[in-house]
């Protein structure tokens, strides 16, 4: 599945099928319940659906939130997307970009050696 856009609480994506057929039934979890509002707004061929899921208001705001989509009858879901934000989004941005500086600490000396032993 590809996402295909993101605005005004609305996201949607494209499920291209293997093979053509009657449309899928589909359902969206976030925390292990069912996210309401979902809908498939377009069939632009016979093997591709586009899927509205409406975001829920208690699923904006401070923290991350996995919204994994399900086919019936497939038990591992076809797509997820998360939404991050607020004070606990910058925390995690602070800790990756530390984690890259020290990686990168590490990576520079061992290039440096491979650069000189080169020339």
């Amino acid at each position: 599945m590809d996402e295909i856009d993101f605005s005004n609480g609305m996201w949607r994506g494209l499920l291209t099928a293997e093979d053509s057929g009657t449309s899928p039934s589909f359902s969206v979890e976030l925390n292990g319940a069912v996210v309401k509002g979902i809908r498939i707004s377009a069939r632009p061929s016979d093997r591709e659906w586009v899927i509205d899921v409406q975001i829920p208001k208690h699923a904006i705001g401070d923290g991350v939130y996995t919204f994994l989509i399900f086919v019936q009858g497939i038990s591992v879901p076809v797509c997820s997307f998360c939404i991050s934000a607020g004070r606990a989004m910058a925390y995690d941005l602070q800790a990756e970009v530390a984690l890259l500086w020290e990686e990168l600490e590490i990576l520079k000396p061992a290039f440096r050696r491979h650069i000189h032993n080169a020339g």
